[in-house]
């Protein structure tokens, strides 16, 4: 499905699966975010790198506290009776209580506070960009809910089991029979507070920062990604400083920390390479567009682009293999094979550059390619009349918004337990 963020108002799509819709409601949040146009196509293999580097983290993801505050829920609605759970179906619980979450954290600190998810949404009918949607996959991925489906089968699964019979059965209390479907061991929290949605706050306890801390560090779904491998080593202060903030600099400290595993080492070298490679061919887009439109920035990209070219022979980024190296670097446990065209694309920008192509050879590339990933929606067929950068820059892979998760659990750990 090819979809044109010009054209978002109008947008609609069929989905078959819960699974499918979340996908396609990530899409379309990431899509709106300045500098994700993927007008190369390269998407693809950028997001893989991204599911190695930073399982379970997204670029719509805000704070830490919802990885604490949606298990408690899930936990909550447990302890429900079965009169209560009779009552109100669990998907209409959450949706609930995220609305009164979201409520409550704007009146602790305000609806400037970055990060509570619904802020502005409180009076206009709830909160719409879900944090159990949000924060599914990592639920998932750091071991904090042990389940495979989508958050609406877990639902409905959990529902269905809890339907019709069992309610003969089952204590008023809400206590379960042995063997029966249970939230409580479906769903880890850092400890069971009756009162936590009262006292509620974005910032993490050093209990619930100590909790995120040891299952991401233990999960073995992330075992080599960075925040498990800056976990494990003590580096989470470290990697946090100013400098750090740069995936490339980030990627020397990794190369030169013996005790990061091989595997994630070499991923974040080979993804660094992969997005220094391809800055190159979207830098030629930019230039292409900046003629086309007579803007006054072609001179400045020109000398980006020189910059680049040195830059990757100082490095000898270019060899014969290396389109097969990143490639095969970020297709591990990738579910899908890489578009053929993709990879064309990018054997052929490698070709070109080995043999030092001339800048009008590389931009008949870039313009074909650019025209062949979009089509007639392509950009080149339209009059730009700002002199903004176009689409991909220089690659981070969800390190930026990684960084906000890990301040937050730095920042959690390092509160005074005893207040």
């Amino acid at each position: 499905m090819r979809i044109d963020m010009r054209d978002l108002s109008e947008l609609g799509w069929v989905d078959f699966s819960s699974t499918q819709r979340e996908q396609v409601s990530k899409i379309l949040a990431m899509l709106k975010e300045p500098g994700t146009l993927d007008e190369l196509g390269i998407g693809q293999i950028r997001d893989a790198f991204a599911d190695l580097l930073f399982p379970g983290f997204s670029t719509i993801q805000t704070r830490a506290k919802y990885l604490i505050t949606v298990p408690r829920i899930f936990r909550d609605y447990h302890l429900l009776s079965a009169s209560e759970k009779k009552r109100i179906k669990l998907q209409k619980y959450l949706a609930d209580s995220e609305d009164e979450v979201a409520k409550r954290l704007v009146e602790k600190h305000g609806s400037s506070e970055e990060g509570i998810i619904g802020s502005t949404m409180i009076d206009k009918g709830g909160v719409a960009k879900r944090p159990s949607s949000v924060y599914w996959n990592a639920f998932r991925q750091f071991g904090i809910i042990k389940d495979s489906t989508s958050l609406r089968e877990f639902c409905l699964e959990y529902e269905k089991d809890n339907d019709g019979n069992h309610y003969a059965t089952e204590h008023e209390d809400g206590a379960d029979d042995e063997g029966h479907y249970r939230l409580k061991d479906k769903v880890e929290i850092p400890s069971l507070e009756e009162d936590w949605l009262e006292n509620v706050e974005i910032n993490l306890t050093k209990k619930e920062a100590d909790f995120l801390y040891l299952y991401m560090m233990q999960s073995s779904n992330i075992a080599n990604s960075i925040p498990a491998q800056v976990f494990k080593h003590n580096l989470l202060d470290q990697v946090l400083e100013e400098k750090y903030k740069s995936l490339e600099i980030l990627t020397f400290l990794f190369k030169n920390t013996n005790a990061i595993s091989s595997t994630c080492r070499n991923t974040v070298i080979l993804a660094n390479e992969f997005s220094l490679a391809m800055e190159g061919p979207h830098i030629r887009y930019n230039i292409i567009i900046a003629k086309r439109n007579k803007h006054n920035t072609v001179d400045k990209y020109e000398k980006e682009y020189d910059k680049w070219f040195e830059e990757v022979e100082r490095k000898n980024l270019f060899y014969k293999e290396c389109s097969e190296v990143w490639l095969s670097a970020a297709a591990k446990n990738h579910p899908k094979s890489f578009k053929s065209k993709t990879i064309s694309f990018i054997k052929e920008w490698n070709s070109l550059i080995q043999k030092n192509a001339s800048k009008i050879e590389l931009d008949e590339l870039v313009e074909t390619r650019a025209k062949q990933n979009k089509g007639n929606r392509s950009l080149l067929y339209k009059k730009i009349t700002k002199e903004d950068w176009i689409g991909i820059r220089r690659l981070d892979y969800r390190w930026s918004s990684a960084i906000k998760i890990l301040q937050d659990i730095s920042d959690g750990r390092k509160h005074d337990s005893s207040k």
